[in-house]
């Protein structure tokens, strides 16, 4: 049993930092709603700031300059620690609890939080925002190369990650490599799962308790 948890936690950690820091946090404030549901908002915010500041930092210093120096086969391991550190952490995260919430409330489960279905869609919509800043954070953070139309600055990744977020897919800058074709389709299904899953979950059973509640 103990061996199974620590594989449970391991793999938490492995896959997303974020939601094992997160998931602990809240561990302690399971049996209060008030304070969980506070707890969920103030994370919420707290994760947007920092992916904010993340980018406003690879903005103000964009690695690209590092792999034109030639320093790219150092830095790119430092590049993947980050990457797997928080954005696409946190992307991971974003996804498996929306998703797990989502089904939670389709099968009539009781809720951990005193969260409203109107909170739960902004937090959704919150979270959304911060896909694509994150996304736009991994795309600066990979070698140019991976790309046909190389990612020269932080606007070009945030402009690449809206338009592969949207499926609008203009093609003015595509993929090349594995790696970035992975989180490019990868970020798609980010993208759908949240705001199809659980947007469309929250504002459907949002409906269906309204309107329980003016029968009653």
């Amino acid at each position: 049993m103990r061996f199974k948890k620590f594989a449970i936690y391991a793999l938490e950690f492995t896959c997303s930092p974020t939601y094992f820091f997160a998931d602990y946090k809240k561990s302690k404030h399971m049996s209060n709603q008030l304070k969980l549901g506070a707890l969920i908002k103030k994370f919420n915010t707290i994760y947007l700031i920092i992916a904010s500041s993340i980018a406003f930092l690879l903005c103000l210093y964009p690695p690209t300059e590092i792999y034109k120096n030639g320093l790219g086969g150092a830095f790119i391991f430092l590049s993947f620690f980050i990457i797997w550190a928080y954005p696409l952490s946190r992307a991971n995260e974003i996804i498996y609890a929306f998703c797990r919430d989502a089904i939670e409330k389709l099968n009539g489960e009781p809720s951990r939080s005193d969260l409203k279905y109107g909170e739960r869609i902004k937090l959704s919509l919150k979270s959304y925002i911060e896909l694509i800043i994150n996304f736009a954070s991994i795309y600066m953070l990979l070698p140019p190369q991976y790309f046909a139309c190389k990612i020269t600055s932080y606007s070009d990744a945030l402009y690449f990650s809206g338009v592969t977020i949207t499926t609008l897919g203009y093609g003015d800058i595509s993929p090349t490599h594995a790696i970035s074709q992975f989180l490019s389709i990868y970020e798609v299904l980010c993208g759908f799962a949240l705001i199809v899953v659980s947007f469309a979950v929250y504002t459907g059973r949002g409906i269906e308790f309204h309107a329980s509640s003016n029968e009653d």
